[in-house]
């Protein structure tokens, strides 16, 4: 609504933008939210719900794993890094499974330590240690 005094008009704007501002954060975290949680419930369903080498079927702790361990050069994660969530939406998108399994934490750094597996150095696999 035009206003004839600019000030009126200014002082409404000013009293309005912090409650829309304040309402449409809200409303934006919350959507995104249930958008990541679908991202990771779909994709966690893709991939059978359940771990692969003991059965575990807690959603809460289940990861998906590298089943070659290259993790950090996974091109599902393309050029933003491998977070999960990239990885959630892109199995929940494509369907595509490729070198992906479902393990409970407990077994995948089990298979870490197995495997010798160490994706903080961005190298995927480290070199066995003599």
């Amino acid at each position: 609504m035009p206003y004839k005094d600019r000030e009126t008009g200014l002082a409404y704007q000013k009293s309005y933008q912090p409650a829309w501002f304040q309402r449409h954060k809200t409303e934006h975290r919350t959507a995104g939210r249930e958008r990541r949680r679908w991202y990771r419930r779909t994709a966690l369903e893709i991939l059978g719900n359940r771990c692969i080498r003991c059965g575990f079927d807690d959603v809460r702790a289940l990861q998906i794993d590298h089943v070659n361990g290259r993790g950090y050069g996974d091109p599902l994660a393309s050029n933003t890094g491998t977070s999960a969530q990239t990885v959630y939406r892109k199995i929940a998108l494509t369907g595509n499974t490729d070198g992906l399994q479902l393990l409970c934490a407990n077994c995948n750094w089990i298979k870490r330590a197995e495997n010798n597996e160490d994706g903080a150095n961005g190298k995927g696999v480290r070199e066995k240690e003599k």
